[in-house]
């Protein structure tokens, strides 16, 4: 799972960049910075399948050489935004952090 959410940071950055330069969360990659021709597949790593962008949530998704409990699975990171305006994550299922 680690991978994933390594490969995912410089993503989570180019959708703060975009929220904060425009107020709207990312469509895909490549609006969150990524090239202007990124697809999910070239985020990818020995344990990542990809990550993808749609509308602002991250999406991982494991395969490759996962293991067997999490290969095909993802994992979501949803962006919110708190009372300072700022972009905090929330990862898989969480509930949104309270104001």
């Amino acid at each position: 799972v680690s991978e994933g959410l390594t490969l995912a940071a410089d993503v989570k950055t180019g959708v703060s960049e975009f929220v904060a330069q425009t107020g709207n969360w990312p469509a895909d990659l490549v609006e969150a910075g990524l090239g202007s021709d990124a697809v999910a597949t070239d985020k990818a790593g020995r344990y990542v399948e990809s990550i993808a962008v749609d509308t602002g949530t991250i999406t991982i998704t494991y395969g490759k050489d996962a293991n067997s409990t999490i290969n095909n699975g993802t994992l979501a990171l949803r962006p919110a935004r708190n009372p300072n305006n700022d972009v905090v994550w929330v990862c898989g299922n969480a509930d949104a952090p309270a104001d």
